[in-house]
């Protein structure tokens, strides 16, 4: 498929935004607001958030975008009620990615490289009155594993460190975690970009663990092939039609500096641990970005949180369809039961019919025990 072909503002975060305006689901602060305020403010409310004027740079940037079923429902463009059906769908019909050079990629509009790179101008804040740094709650890797060439897609924090480096989560199991130890116990660093501003649907993308290339399942859950644009500073491909994107390498020393605390999403915050160390080598953005933060935890108000929406959207499709099977498997033994008590009724009373309704009755119940 040509890059020609591939609408490259369809699923721009932007654009997402602008129609859940329209549906009445986003509360707009056209008053400038302190980073340090903005995570009250997006717990103070059920409903998304856009701040107009955010920190000292004025910075657009949105809050909430899968905050709630409806807004979910409006990423996967139908109802609520058809919400699992669709997000099957969507899995059992694989799309492609397709490259686009980087002059065409609205994400490489603005080009940050080298000494020019300034981590500490980018919305960076806290994001719970007690986390121990500020945090970009919204970053989605992409890594490819150099020990088997696959593409592995993830989702992650962002701490602050300095004008060039980030600290990251990787503690819990995940494949980036495997491929990263992989790296260091060989000496080597691990490039790794990441997107920050990305439409809801590459958040399921991010979260969700099946075989093969998971690049491809951005394309996959969008429904429609994906335009992917080659990183300037490593060879990862990226959504083109990202907000930003952060460039650079996990360095070679492993867990070597302290992370956190954090507030997490189950409602409590995860103690300082040790973590890798982000090194970016490149910062690029479309020029009128829209930034992006999470709710990432609350102790209050859970159901509001980002990662809990799409989690629990994701678990109960996964236990209907488990449901739905058990079901199936269930008329089947009962039919198979039915089907034996009849042969059995025939071979000995011809006219016996009410003793063959009371046995397949007995039969049905003993199914529902089990």
């Amino acid at each position: 498929m040509s890059s020609r072909n591939v609408d490259l503002d369809k699923f721009r975060l932007r654009r997402f935004v602008e129609r859940l305006v329209d549906m009445g689901e986003v509360e707009i602060h056209d008053e400038p607001v302190p980073l340090t305020g903005l995570g009250a403010i997006i717990e103070g409310t059920d409903k998304a958030l856009l701040f107009k004027r955010a920190g000292p740079e004025q910075l657009e940037i949105v809050a909430k975008t899968a905050g709630s079923r409806k807004r979910l429902a409006a990423a996967f463009e139908t109802g609520e009620d058809k919400l699992h059906e669709e997000y099957f769908r969507r899995l059992a019909n694989p799309q492609p990615v397709v490259e686009v050079p980087s002059h065409e990629a609205p994400v490489h509009e603005v080009q940050i490289t080298g000494k020019d790179v300034d981590l500490t101008k980018l919305p960076f804040h806290p994001q719970h009155a007690y986390d121990g740094s500020c945090y970009l709650s919204s970053a989605i890797d992409y890594t490819i594993d150099p020990a088997t060439g696959r593409r592995n897609v993830g989702c992650r924090r962002l701490s602050l460190r300095n004008r060039y480096e980030t600290g990251t989560n990787v503690t819990a199991p995940s494949d980036l975690k495997r491929i990263y130890t992989a790296c260091v116990a060989r000496g080597e660093r691990l490039p790794i970009t990441f997107t920050v501003g990305a439409h809801p649907l590459d958040f399921f993308a991010a979260t969700t663990r099946q075989g093969g290339d998971e690049l491809s399942l951005i394309a996959t859950f969008r429904g429609e092939p994906a335009p992917v644009v080659k990183s300037l500073t490593n060879d990862i491909l990226v959504p083109a039609d990202a907000e930003m994107t952060l460039e650079g390498y996990l360095d070679e020393r492993g867990y070597a500096e302290p992370e956190g605390p954090f507030g997490e999403y189950m409602g409590y915050y995860g103690a300082i641990h040790m973590d890798p160390v982000f090194h970016c080598t490149a910062i690029t953005m479309r020029r009128n970005v829209l930034h992006h933060t999470l709710l990432h935890g609350s102790a209050f108000v859970l159901d509001q949180t980002d990662s809990a929406n799409i989690s629990a959207m994701r678990t109960e499709a996964e236990a209907m369809k488990i449901s739905r099977g058990l079901s199936e498997v269930g008329v089947g033994r009962l039919q198979h039961a039915a089907r034996l008590d009849q042969a059995a009724r025939h071979r000995r009373s011809p006219c016996g019919h009410r003793g063959a309704v009371r046995r397949n009755h007995e039969a049905e119940a003993h199914l529902r025990v089990r």
